[in-house]
């Protein structure tokens, strides 16, 4: 699998960030990167979970690191949750010790990942509003 993460467009001084997933295999993906996978997906979607106002950022973080160390992928979740996005101020992003409470009109990317060198990485990215 190979993941670029490049630039989208630029409007008005502002620039969209794309990541997308393409195979370079030709057989199917291993039992472990479908493990994988799927817990990158279950944490982003616990985190999303979150996502409405009034939520601490860091409670998003939170719960995607819980679902991800569950099965001992700790520490291979190795940056933070997401960024933000646009105008967004970096300091009001989901990651660890941040309080700051959602509030309506932020944008930010929720981005969970497991990264195991030397075998593959997993990252599941979504922009959000």
């Amino acid at each position: 699998m190979v993941v670029p993460d490049r630039c989208g467009c630029r409007v008005g001084g502002y620039t969209s960030d794309i990541t997308s997933v393409r195979s370079v295999r030709q057989d199917s993906p291993s039992d472990e990167f479908r493990k994988v996978s799927n817990v990158v997906h279950d944490a982003q979607t616990a985190a999303m979970d979150l996502g409405r106002p009034g939520t601490p950022c860091e409670e998003m973080d939170r719960a995607a690191r819980t679902v991800i160390t569950a099965p001992c992928y700790g520490p291979f979740f190795t940056h933070r949750l997401g960024h933000g996005s646009a105008w967004m101020p970096r300091a009001r992003v989901p990651r660890r010790s941040n309080k700051t409470r959602l509030e309506p009109g932020m944008v930010f990317t929720i981005e969970p990942g497991i990264y195991q060198l030397g075998k593959f990485g997993v990252r599941k990215k979504m922009t959000v509003y």
